[in-house]
C-alpha cells in the first residue's frame, strides 16, 4: 500500500494522482509500464478514472497494485511525500541495498528513502 500526502496545492491541472477502478484486474503485463491518462481514459473509459486533487496536507492511501497515473503538471509544481509499505520485493525498482561498515543489526530493507521528482 502507499500512502500520499500533497505538499502543495494539486488541482486538475497540476498533475493530479489518478487511479484506474477495475484495473486491478488487468493483465498484469499492463500494470508495468506508464501510461498516459487519455490512453487510460480511452481503454477503460471516463467513469473509471478516479482523480484526487486537493490542498496541501491531504492524504490518500491506495493499493499498489492497478493502474495509476500521474499526468505532467501544466499549471504549477506538484510536491507529493509518497511512503510505500510492502512485504514483498517490488519489481519496479532495484533492491540492492548498500553496505554500510558500522551497520546496526537491522533489516537491509527497512528505512530506505526513495526521493522521485
Amino acid at each position: 500500500m502507499k500512502l500520499f500526502f500533497y505538499l502543495t496545492d494539486v488541482d486538475e491541472t497540476s498533475g493530479p494522482h489518478q487511479f484506474v477502478r477495475g484495473s486491478h484486474r488487468t493483465r498484469p503485463e499492463l500494470l508495468w509500464r506508464t501510461h498516459d491518462a487519455e490512453t487510460l481514459e480511452k481503454a477503460f473509459g471516463r467513469d473509471a478514472m478516479c482523480v484526487v486533487t486537493g490542498a496541501a496536507g491531504t492524504a490518500f492511501v491506495t493499493a499498489s497494485i492497478g493502474i495509476h497515473a500521474g499526468p505532467i503538471p501544466i499549471s504549477r509544481p506538484r510536491l507529493v511525500l509518497q511512503i510505500g509499505y510492502t512485504l514483498m520485493p517490488r519489481f519496479s525498482l532495484l533492491y540492492k541495498p548498500m553496505e554500510i561498515e558500522s551497520r546496526p543489526a537491522v533489516d537491509k530493507y527497512i528505512n530506505r528513502l526513495f526521493l522521485r521528482q
